[in-house]
Order: C-alpha cells, then sequence, then structure tokens
C-alpha cells in the first residue's frame, strides 16, 4: 500500500487542526507540523511533538488528531489517555456529539487490547448518545465499530446485522467511505463464514466505493482481495 493509504492523520483531522490554529490555539501549531511530519513518515518526531504539545491542552479537535495519531500508531496507552480527557471536556461542556465519539474511540482502544466487554460497553454508550441526538454519522460509526466487537468473538451473524445497519445509514447520507469500509467488513465476514464467492462481490463493491470516496490506494487493495480471494 502506499503512503497515502497508510497516513496517520485524516485530511478532516488536519483542517481540525488547522482551524484551531486559526483560531489561536495556543498548542496548535506544533500539533499540526506534527501531524505534517507523521504524514511524511517521520513518526518518532511527530510522537515526541504530540506528547509535548499536548501535555496540558484543553482543544477536542487537536486531542482527538493526536488520538488518531497514537492509535494509529500502535501506542494504545497514549491514545486511550487522550480519549479520557476528551470524554471529561466533553462532558463538562455538554457537548454530547464529542462525549459519543470518545466513547466510540474507547471502544475501538479496549477493542485492539483485548478488552471485549468494557470496548461493547464504550460502544453501546456512543451509540445511545448518537441515535437521541439524531446524528446519522455518528450512529452508522458506532455500529460499525460494535460490529467488530461481535466480529471479535466471531459472533458473526450479530456483526453482520450491525454492519447491515450501518451500511444502510451510510448509504443514505452519501458517505462513501464509511459504506465502503462496511462492505469490506462485510466482505471479510462472509469469507470467515465459508461464504467466499460473496466476499468477493462485496470486496468487489468496496473497491468501487473507495474509487468513489477518492481513495484509489484502498480501492487496488481490496480489488486484489476479490482477485485473490
Amino acid at each position: 500500500m502506499s503512503e497515502a493509504a497508510k497516513r496517520l492523520i485524516d485530511a478532516w483531522t488536519l483542517e481540525q487542526a488547522e482551524a484551531a490554529r486559526a483560531e489561536g490555539v495556543p498548542e496548535a501549531d506544533a500539533v499540526v507540523r506534527a501531524a505534517h511530519a507523521a504524514n511524511a513518515g517521520r513518526a518518532e518526531d511527530a510522537a515526541a511533538a504530540l506528547h509535548a504539545a499536548l501535555r496540558g491542552c484543553q482543544d477536542i479537535r487537536l486531542l482527538f488528531l493526536g488520538f488518531q495519531f497514537f492509535f494509529r500508531g500502535g501506542d494504545l496507552a497514549a491514545a486511550e489517555e487522550l480519549c479520557v480527557r476528551r470524554l471529561a471536556i466533553a462532558e463538562r461542556g455538554g457537548e454530547n456529539e464529542h462525549v459519543a465519539r470518545a466513547c466510540t474511540n474507547l471502544g475501538l482502544v479496549h477493542l485492539m487490547s483485548g478488552r471485549l466487554d468494557s470496548a461493547q460497553a464504550w460502544c453501546e454508550r456512543a451509540l445511545g448518545i448518537d441515535e437521541r441526538l439524531g446524528n446519522p454519522l455518528g450512529t452508522a460509526r458506532d455500529l460499525g465499530n460494535l460490529a467488530n466487537v461481535f466480529e471479535a468473538r466471531r459472533e458473526f451473524e450479530a456483526a453482520e446485522r450491525l454492519n447491515l445497519r450501518s451500511l444502510a445509514i451510510a448509504e443514505a447520507i452519501g458517505d462513501r467511505y464509511l459504506a465502503a469500509g462496511k462492505l469490506a467488513n462485510l466482505g471479510d465476514i462472509a469469507e470467515a463464514t465459508g461464504r467466499r464467492a460473496e466476499a468477493r462481490r462485496l470486496w468487489e463493491r468496496a473497491a468501487s466505493a473507495f474509487d468513489e470516496a477518492g481513495n484509489p490506494e484502498l480501492s487496488r487493495v481490496y480489488r486484489d482481495k476479490a482477485r485473490d480471494g
């Protein structure tokens, strides 16, 4: 996969950090520079800069960028600490959409560290909040993350059902990237349950959706899976 496919900081996340810098948030300039270093392959430099810049940071956008970097880089302890801080700040400010995002991110951290019961609890808390808020993007994201917990337990029927719900919402709101990810996950579940032909069809659909979402690198990954599966 190319460096573009491996980038640690998404464009949207970087845009949020740039907005914080434009507003004069003190830590934002260092965080933005660290993000560019991360995406240029200088992960060690980025990690050191983010640890320093985020130590006393109270800006949710910058803390999210740090979470994304450390989570994708495999430093789950640092990712979890930033999630916990984001959650506390969002709860104090009554920012429920950010509360839900922090909860679902904690669910991912706990999933990756093998704490499946707590991962499920965090994802379910996030889902409950986003459903009450009427936030379709958050709801679709939470359903997909919860599906990953059930997939890790090899409870494939529940995982498939949740992914299908997530996919339906993603398609309804026109989020091609999120829809592509759900199609890819459904393909993985089909493969795990012995439905190889269906898996290949789903990966082909995922590849097309990633193309439409502007991510040709991931499109190639799933087109290759469909071909080789």
